[in-house]
Formats: C-alpha cells, structure tokens, sequence
C-alpha cells in the first residue's frame, strides 16, 4: 500500500542567523529569490531536521549558527520545524542545536566544548535519536 507524504511547511528559527516559515501547497513548489537570500538554507535546514546533517554528503554540520556573531553560553537554539501529512494525518518533526559550552573546575571561565547539544522532537515529544555509521 502507497502512503501519501506531503510537506505543509518548514520554519527555521535562529538557523544560521535567519528566521524564514514557508507554507507549501499542494502538488509542485518552486522557491525563487535572488542570490544569498536563503534558498540553500532552507534545503539544507529539510535535510538536516531528517537526517541531522546539513549536507547528505557528508556526516558533518556546518553552519547551524550565525557567523555574524561569536559563539558564546547564551547563543541561542538554532531549530528547524517541518509539517508533514502522511495519510491525511499531520505530524511535526522539530531538532534544535545549540552550541555547548563548559566551564573547567575552579574556573569562572567557559570554553566551547568538542560537540554542540541537539534535541530532537515528534509532534512536541523529545526522542532520542541514536546514528550508526556502519549501517
């Protein structure tokens, strides 16, 4: 038996310094727009809320943040949201990162750590998403 997907809606939020919601319609969608408007952040946002990379390619994220601005503690989440309908029944999918930050023992300091901090949710309820490379 054939499932029907269809994709309603994607919303970026504080990815890579953009906030973009687009509502899609039924049937074909064309995303149009000049030069270093955010049409490639908006596949690679799709990409990496399904597989948690921002390229297929390559199992490696890049440029979650805005590079305008220097990492710190208080960087906020960046987090993309989709909407799929399967069946007639619609469903959100949402992961969020943000960039880890520790602080040493007997330090006021804190230092970027090695790995950022993801979450992962379906229909508002956080999952643990485990990725193996070895298939």
């Amino acid at each position: 038996m054939a499932r029907r997907i269809t994709i309603k809606s994607i919303a970026l939020k504080e990815w890579r310094g953009q906030n973009h919601k687009i509502t899609l319609k039924d049937g074909r969608n064309v995303l149009r727009g000049r030069n270093s408007c955010g049409k490639t952040s908006i596949y690679e946002a799709f990409v990496w809320v399904l597989s948690g990379y921002t390229n297929p390619n390559s199992p490696k994220n890049h440029n979650l943040y805005n590079n305008r601005e220097e990492l710190s503690k208080d960087t906020p989440y960046a987090s993309v949201t989709i909407t799929l309908s399967i069946d007639g029944v619609d469903y959100t999918i949402e992961r969020k990162a943000s960039p880890n930050f520790v602080r040493r023992r007997a330090s006021s300091e804190w230092e970027k750590a090695s790995s950022d901090k993801y979450l992962y949710y379906i229909d508002n309820i956080e999952v643990s998403v485990a990725i193996s490379m070895n298939g």
